[in-house]
């Protein structure tokens, strides 16, 4: 996230009114979109997600979620008929689970994370070539982090043609 921001300021130029901001041509990316569209992350994506490990641990949380939902499903129908006890122990089974669920799905998260910031890592520098090269091409005077900005055009938004620009040059 940070080599993101640090790309962004380092293309954006300084205005220094706002008479010039408003004769500057000014647009707004996404790099961590842009850099998640990317063919090498969608291929390291693909690649994690048939590890083994992975796998397994995508498995045992798609069964987790069935289970918790079998169990507050049961619980909906019975808790008129159940005893307390009943109640307690299907609540506790519950807990449980959702429990072992939050630390799988912190793993999986961290996992994908790791891959992320490693095509984070390889992109940036070409990342900010590219951005360098269409602010060059198109006269851009001012490029913004897309959350930074209030209201925006369509038009503004160079987030695609950056994606192009780095699967193009692999």
């Amino acid at each position: 996230m940070k080599l993101i921001k640090e790309i962004v300021l380092t293309c954006a130029l300084a205005v220094s009114s706002s008479a010039a901001l408003a004769a500057s041509k000014v647009v707004v990316v996404d790099m961590e979109q842009a850099l998640m569209a990317t063919d090498v992350m969608q291929a390291r994506v693909k690649k994690l997600t048939a590890q083994p490990e992975f796998a397994a641990l995508k498995a045992k949380f798609d069964s987790l979620q069935s289970d918790l939902q079998s169990l507050e499903q049961e619980f909906e129908s019975n808790k008129m008929t159940w005893s307390d006890a009943d109640k307690q122990g299907q609540r506790i089974k519950a807990e449980a689970k959702q429990k072992e669920l939050r630390l799988i799905l912190q793993n999986l998260k961290q996992q994908e994370q790791t891959a992320m910031q490693g095509v984070m890592k390889d992109l940036g520098p070409k990342a900010k070539l590219a951005l360098q090269q269409i602010t060059a091409v198109q006269d851009i005077d001012v490029v913004l982090a897309r959350n930074a900005a209030v209201w925006r055009n369509e038009s503004s938004d160079i987030t695609a043609e950056l994606t192009q620009r780095l699967n193009k040059a692999k």
